[in-house]
């Protein structure tokens, strides 16, 4: 779902003068969400109580208790969905001794790395860019199967994802266990080579991309922010709308630099757009 409908957004940019940068860029900060909105757009998830409940009956009170005191009052921020609670509680019971982790980017490194460090120690080093690449391109063509016949990927680089519960089969086929795995797995590969691809002017960016590119944006320079959202603002005008919005209500150190110019530049895109 977009951060606002479509015809709502056009008919507010189609109303601003363009020839005034004031008055263009004082009503185009009308159109950024303040945080109750953003979390109004974001799927379903767990509240604190569900998430409580959860804890409760797969651990029992005492500790559910201890990790919901660890966490603190926002662990519906992040722990919000049922498989990011079970990956939580596995990296809890193997590292009792570690804090639980207090991002999404945090509870994936986290939770892959034994994979990943397994990999590098039974000298298979061509594995994690074999599993990178592969979610990188299902989000790209849509595939929602991990295996596929025309890419074979190793069995025991298959196996070792379904142990850890990255991988679920279903049908005959081998999925990721939710869209947030594997938009974390493409943004592993995207990382390192976001200017070759985005460059390419055959790519497409859809709403597949959107929370893929939440994970790059965090792992980058402000200024490579920026680049990225200026070269999505090229394939996607939505998407880099949206992104910015979220970038702004919830990492606005980030753009604080350039927010006022990146709003213009939304706004003279979407007008083309329309």
């Amino acid at each position: 779902m977009k951060l606002m409908k479509v015809r709502d957004r056009k008919s507010a940019l189609l109303s601003i003068n363009t020839r005034t940068p004031t008055t263009f860029a004082s009503a185009l900060s009308a159109l950024t969400p303040n945080s109750r909105a953003l979390r109004a757009f974001r799927p379903a998830s767990l509240s604190e109580g569900k998430i409580k409940e959860f804890l409760q009956k797969r651990l029992g009170e005492e500790q559910a208790q201890a990790i919901l005191k660890e966490f603190g009052e926002n662990i519906a921020e992040v722990y919000n969905i049922p498989h990011d609670l079970e990956f939580a509680i596995e990296f809890k019971e193997t590292n009792p001794g570690l804090p639980i982790p207090r991002s999404k980017m945090e509870l994936y490194e986290a939770t892959l790395a034994p994979v990943l460090n397994g990999w590098v120690k039974e000298g298979r080093t061509d594995y994690p860019a074999l599993l990178f690449h592969r979610a990188y391109v299902m989000l790209c063509t849509g595939d929602a199967y991990f295996d596929n016949l025309d890419v074979r990927l190793p069995d025991d680089l298959r196996d070792g994802l379904v142990e850890k519960k990255f991988l679920i089969a279903r049908s005959m086929h081998f999925l990721f266990r939710h869209d947030l795995v594997r938009s974390f797995m493409a943004s592993k590969y995207f990382s390192s080579r976001w200017r070759g691809l985005l460059s390419d002017e055959e790519l497409k960016i859809d709403d597949n991309w959107r929370t893929m590119l939440q994970f790059v944006l965090l792992n980058l320079s402000h200024d490579e922010v920026r680049d990225v959202l200026s070269r999505t603002l090229i394939k996607n005008v939505w998407i880099a709308g949206e992104l910015f919005s979220w970038l702004e209500v919830t990492h606005s150190s980030i753009c604080s630099g350039w927010t006022t110019d990146f709003k213009i530049k939304i706004a003279e895109a979407m007008l083309i757009d329309t």
